[in-house]
């Protein structure tokens, strides 16, 4: 009776130490540690920007009125070390009401730049760069065209979640211009806590 009993917990003892000594053996550890698949030379990425670590406008959602639209982005892989990422937002939006004149709200966002990764470890590699945006707005209304220009240098860190795949997080420092006849706008800043990026390279 004895035996009967012991047997089978003996046996599943020493299949619970077999898998546990399979688990940590060298050949799995050296599974885990094998790097993601990196973007290399030639490759292009899309790229998807959410509102991130804060609120933000560069390169996230933006308002023009009522008009809400986005931008995405292409990321073209120079090397290793270098990605030219450009992106595109715009939108149109068109409101007639009865008895009401005709209100357009019209938004256009179109920027790119160039990141240097200084530093590359298995999934994680951080940057610097900077790029140029221009934006043009106009909100419903007379004589309200709005044509702005921003330099963004940027600092952030890009890591690979999967083969090909990665988010980045990155925080921007903002020289804007502003220019809405007749007034002649300036602002200098960081954005209010970056954003984070989605993308995917082939």
């Amino acid at each position: 009776m004895f035996r009967k009993h012991v047997q089978p917990m003996v046996t599943m003892m020493l299949a619970l130490i077999f898998c546990a000594g399979t688990w940590a053996s060298p050949s799995y550890a050296r599974a885990e540690e094998v790097p993601a698949v990196r973007a290399e030379a030639g490759n292009l990425g899309l790229s998807f920007t959410f509102g991130g670590l804060a609120t933000t406008t560069t390169g996230t959602s933006e308002a023009v009125n009522a008009l809400i639209f986005s931008q995405v982005g292409l990321r073209m892989v120079l090397n290793e070390n270098l990605i030219f990422p450009i992106y595109l937002g715009f939108g149109t939006q068109i409101r007639d009401r009865e008895n009401v004149d005709a209100e357009t709200d019209f938004g256009l966002r179109l920027g790119g730049g160039l990141e240097y990764h200084f530093r590359i470890w298995r999934r994680i590699s951080p940057f610097v760069g900077g790029g140029l945006l221009v934006a043009v707005d106009e909100p419903a209304g007379d004589s309200n065209w709005t044509f702005g220009f921003a330099i963004t240098p940027t600092m952030g860190v890009e890591y690979y979640i999967a083969d090909r795949v990665s988010l980045i997080a990155q925080y921007y420092f903002n020289l804007i211009f502003t220019i809405q006849d007749p007034v002649f706008d300036f602002q200098m800043g960081t954005a209010s806590g970056g954003a984070l990026t989605l993308a995917l390279y082939f």
